[in-house]
């Protein structure tokens, strides 16, 4: 498995990336706008006695939109200060799984971690990718070595938190039409690949105990069986183990 040491660039397709960029800020500025407009419409309801809470929901909604937009650039902003190179390919064709319009994986052959999205999936599935790759940056998730799928730490909580940045950008999350309802159950049912996923977080200080809770009934390559004196050794410490 690989776990980013310390968290090289974003290198590849970095015009899609400024294209992201300026969508995004375009987005926070129109919803700040909105939000201006909601507050105005909640004061004068106010002073007349009535309720504010269908306004309420759409503000903290507007408001959650925006968190989350300036989230995604805090991190595309980080990535690029990384040591760790990020590739970006904007017009990747999917081999294998069907129904799949990016992913994020380690390439053997580069050292890079190569954020791949179909020229379909667009600015709103980069944002879902780059997401991954942040994870990855901060040891919330990690890669195979062999550069296919995953690696132990991919749980629910890293694709909820990439679907809704998706959601943000686009809205474009089949039946819902709002940031809280892409949940464990929903994220579940938008991809066979996540339908098993662990549903608590891990991360890379995760004890191995726990990583062998969810992957060592269906998972050989998981062999290392904690002791319970052996609780409190973390996945970063598992190179000494047998995985």
């Amino acid at each position: 498995m690989l776990v980013d040491p310390d968290g090289r660039k974003i290198s590849g397709d970095t015009a899609m990336v400024d294209k992201l960029e300026n969508a995004a800020g375009s987005i926070i500025k129109s919803e700040e706008a909105r939000q201006v407009r909601l507050q105005k419409r909640i004061d004068k309801r106010i002073a007349k006695g009535k309720s504010t809470d269908k306004l309420e929901a759409k503000m903290s909604d507007s408001k959650a939109r925006v968190d989350e937009i300036k989230g995604l650039l805090s991190d595309i902003s980080n990535l690029r200060k990384s040591t760790q190179e990020y590739h970006i390919n904007s017009n990747w064709t999917p081999t294998g799984v069907s129904g799949i319009d990016g992913e994020t994986v380690y390439n053997p052959q580069t050292g890079a971690i190569d954020v791949n999205i179909t020229a379909s999936y667009g600015i709103a599935g980069l944002a879902h990718e780059l997401t991954h790759a942040f994870q990855f940056d901060q040891g919330l998730t990690d890669f195979n070595l062999d550069g296919i799928n995953r690696g132990y730490l991919h749980d629910i909580t890293d694709e909820q938190a990439a679907y809704r940045r998706q959601f943000a950008i686009n809205g474009g999350i089949k039946g819902k039409s709002s940031r809280s309802q892409i949940a464990d159950s929903c994220v579940r049912g938008l991809s066979t690949q996540h339908t098993y996923l662990p549903a608590f977080h891990m991360n890379k200080k995760a004890p191995l105990q726990k990583l062998f809770m969810f992957h060592g009934t269906i998972n050989l390559k998981l062999t290392y069986y904690p002791s319970f004196g052996h609780a409190i050794k973390s996945y970063q410490d598992a190179k000494k183990y047998s995985f």
